[in-house]
């Protein structure tokens, strides 16, 4: 005789099962097990004039409706198990079921019938259970941490910039400012004249960066000759981007860069700096074959999601809505705020 079959059974998201295993001293045993593939759903229309039918299943994405699962349970001669207070627990309720055959997973549904032959020797009982197509992991909800990307300006602030000047003759003025519409804005002013040129460069310092990622640095064209030259950790480093006239990407070395702002004598600005990263990381998200719609941990910002070609705002305090979707198989997400942080993602993994 092969092993006899195992099977748990609690009220659905219950943390504790009841166990009809033969070898435990229950005196039941698991006649049978019957567990019916779930019924697939179709889109079809049926037009007279045409061949077979026009199936736009596909199109509409695959779904399945619930399947059928039939447990049959019998008592051994001396057993005290008590059927009866089995279906006063269960009939009726939304349960989950567990088989040896499936022990990393459990299936969901409403026990909806119980068939007792009231025999008074070898007892018999028929569950029967609506239960939902897919089934979840017994290990419970995937937890995965979303790394959310700092989306915003990373230019300093005004009141605490690290500047330094230098200049070839005579002393350097300048501002370093809040630009009224985007960005900052950095006005130079060098004394000097065609007959005695001069030239000056004011370093502005970057922290906070990430070594080994692309970042792109917007500003408009600057006037009087001005050029920006980017520089790895500090003003005599290594040059990553030489006399910029306009916008560019470059990618760091280390946590730190100098911008230097190169200037001739006069009045030279340079308006509209930003600075972002370019390089935005994403995380892949496992998943089974169901569509999922995860919740997530309060965030203290607004956080655009990338996931699966839709991009979905999330706003400050939320958990659940707006919501998005992971499809069957899993897909990567990028998450991007005005500053760094952590999206906390949780969701079920089903499988058919």
């Amino acid at each position: 005789m092969g092993k006899l079959l195992t099977f748990r059974m609690r009220l659905h998201g219950a943390s504790t099962w009841d166990e009809i295993v033969p070898e435990n001293g229950k005196q039941v045993v698991v006649v049978s097990a019957t567990i019916d593939n779930p019924a697939t759903k179709t889109d079809t229309v049926d037009i007279n004039t045409n061949d077979g039918v026009l199936d736009f299943s596909e199109a509409q994405g695959i779904h399945y409706g619930n399947r059928n699962i039939e447990v049959t349970l019998r008592k051994i001669a001396g057993s005290t198990y008590d059927f009866d207070a089995l279906r006063r627990k269960y009939l009726g309720r939304m349960v989950d079921l567990r088989f040896e055959v499936t022990s990393g997973y459990y299936y969901y549904g409403r026990l909806t019938d119980i068939v007792d032959d009231y025999q008074q020797d070898f007892r018999t009982i028929t569950l029967t259970i609506d239960a939902h197509p897919f089934r979840r992991s017994v290990t419970g909800k995937t937890k995965v941490n979303v790394t959310v990307n700092a989306a915003g300006s990373l230019m300093p602030a005004t009141s605490s910039a690290t500047i330094e000047t230098v200049a070839s003759l005579g002393t350097m003025q300048y501002s370093y400012v809040d630009d009224n519409y985007l960005g900052k804005d950095v006005v130079i002013y060098l004394p000097g004249s065609t007959a005695l040129p001069r030239t000056g460069t004011l370093y502005l310092t970057v922290t906070g960066l990430t070594a080994n990622k692309k970042y792109k640095l917007l500003f408009a064209a600057p006037t009087n000759a001005g050029n920006i030259t980017i520089r790895d950790a500090s003003k005599t480093g290594t040059i990553l981007k030489g006399a910029l006239k306009d916008s560019a990407e470059f990618t760091t070395m280390s946590s730190t860069i100098v911008l230097c702002f190169n200037v001739t004598f006069g009045n030279t600005q340079f308006n509209n700096i930003s600075l972002f990263l370019a390089d935005f990381t994403s995380v892949h998200l496992n998943n089974g074959d169901k569509v999922e719609t995860p919740t997530y941990e309060a965030l203290t910002q607004d956080v655009v999601v990338s996931v699966n070609g839709k991009q979905i705002s999330i706003s400050a305090g939320s958990t659940s809505n707006p919501y998005f979707t992971i499809p069957r198989g899993g897909c990567d997400i990028t998450a991007t705020g005005e500053t760094a942080g952590i999206l906390k993602l949780s969701y079920e993994q089903e499988i058919l």
